[in-house]
């Protein structure tokens, strides 16, 4: 073997990088199996804030929903630079695109549910489970850093 061929070695591993299913997706799975989880979900929602932090923060109930991580920053930042136009077009715009886009994924998502519980027949059929407040998904919350 010539020393220039020792130097490159074929790829033998994956083609596909493919992460490992987090402790979420797989405590859904499980959930999912047991048939208190909607099996029509496409990814496990998170709440990235905790209810604490929800109230500390002052919030509104409107906006406390799964992108309140979004809505945060961009209303602190609104406040820092004092309601400005200068601050909605070009310091903050960034925070209240993140938002929106992370809006308007939940919206996608939750269409999305809804008419493949349609198709199953499972529509108002699925029993509800109060994510947000279970005391489980609040210890795992208080554990993950999602800034």
């Amino acid at each position: 073997m010539s020393e220039e061929e020792s130097k490159y070695t074929a790829f033998k591993g994956p083609w596909r990088m493919v992460a490992d299913r987090s402790d979420i997706e797989l405590e859904s799975a499980e959930r999912r199996k047991e048939g208190l989880e909607n099996p029509c979900r496409q990814r496990p929602k998170k709440m990235w804030v905790s209810q604490e932090e929800l109230h500390r923060q002052k919030v509104p109930l409107y906006y406390r929903d799964y992108c309140a991580h979004w809505f945060i920053p961009w209303r602190n930042c609104l406040v820092d630079n004092n309601w400005t136009k200068k601050a909605h077009r070009t310091i903050c715009h960034r925070w209240k695109e993140g938002w929106d886009m992370c809006e308007i994924r939940d919206n996608l998502d939750r269409i999305a549910e809804k008419k493949c519980l349609k198709k199953e027949g499972l529509w108002r059929k699925v029993p509800f489970s109060a994510e947000i407040f279970d005391d489980k998904r609040d210890k795992l919350m208080a554990k993950d850093d999602g800034w």
